[in-house]
C-alpha cells in the first residue's frame, strides 16, 4: 500500500495535466504518450533504459508488445521497480502503448478515462473491487462500457513477472470485444 500511495503522489507531481483533463482530453493525452513510447514523438526525456526498447518492433500489433515485455524483463533485470521515481512516466507511456495496441485491434470504440469518471457510473462493488492504485488511474473504456486496465497490467508485470504476459492479455482483450 505504500508503494501505491508513493506512485500516486509521484504521478500527480508529474502529469497532473492528465489528472486535470476532461475525458476526451485525457483519451488524446494518453494517445500520444503511446506516441512517445514507440518513438514516434520525443520529449525531453525518453522511457527508463531505452536502449533495450526495441522501437523498431513497435507498429502497434499485438506482436509488438513482445518487444514492450522484453524491456519490461530489462527494467526487472536491473532491479528498477515500481518505486522508483523516474520510472512513473515510463509505465504511464507503456501502458498507454499497450491500450492503443488494444484500440487498433477491436472493431469497438475504446476511450481513456479517468477512474473517479468511471467508477461513479458504476456499483459500489466493482469500486470496492478494484480500487483507485496508481495502475488504474487510468482506464480503457469501450463504447458498450466494459473497461480494462493496460496500465496496471504493466505495473503487474513489473511487480510479479512475466506471468502478467502484455501479448497474452491483449489479445484476451481483443478476442472478447470483436
Amino acid at each position: 500500500m505504500k508503494t501505491i500511495k508513493f506512485l500516486m503522489v509521484l504521478l500527480s507531481l508529474f502529469s497532473s495535466e492528465f489528472i486535470m483533463a476532461d475525458n476526451a482530453t485525457l483519451d488524446s493525452q494518453i494517445s500520444e504518450a503511446a506516441k512517445f513510447f514507440s518513438g514516434e514523438l520525443h520529449g525531453a526525456t525518453d522511457v527508463a533504459i531505452p536502449e533495450k526498447l526495441e522501437r523498431k518492433k513497435l507498429d502497434y500489433s499485438l506482436t509488438s508488445l513482445d518487444a514492450v515485455s522484453s524491456w519490461l524483463n530489462g527494467l526487472r533485470e536491473k532491479g528498477i521497480n515500481t518505486n522508483s521515481e523516474g520510472i512513473a512516466e515510463s509505465i504511464i507511456w507503456a501502458g498507454a502503448y499497450v491500450g492503443e495496441v488494444i484500440k487498433r485491434c477491436t472493431s469497438e470504440t475504446y476511450i481513456w478515462i479517468g477512474y473517479e469518471d468511471y467508477m461513479s457510473t458504476q456499483k459500489e462493488s466493482l469500486r470496492n473491487m478494484i480500487p483507485y492504485t496508481f495502475g488504474t488511474q487510468f482506464l480503457l473504456v469501450s463504447q458498450s462500457g466494459s473497461m480494462t486496465m493496460p496500465i496496471n497490467k504493466v505495473v503487474r508485470f513489473l511487480e510479479e513477472g512475466p506471468e502478467n504476459d502484455l501479448k497474452f492479455y491483449a489479445s484476451a482483450e481483443c478476442k472478447r470485444k470483436k
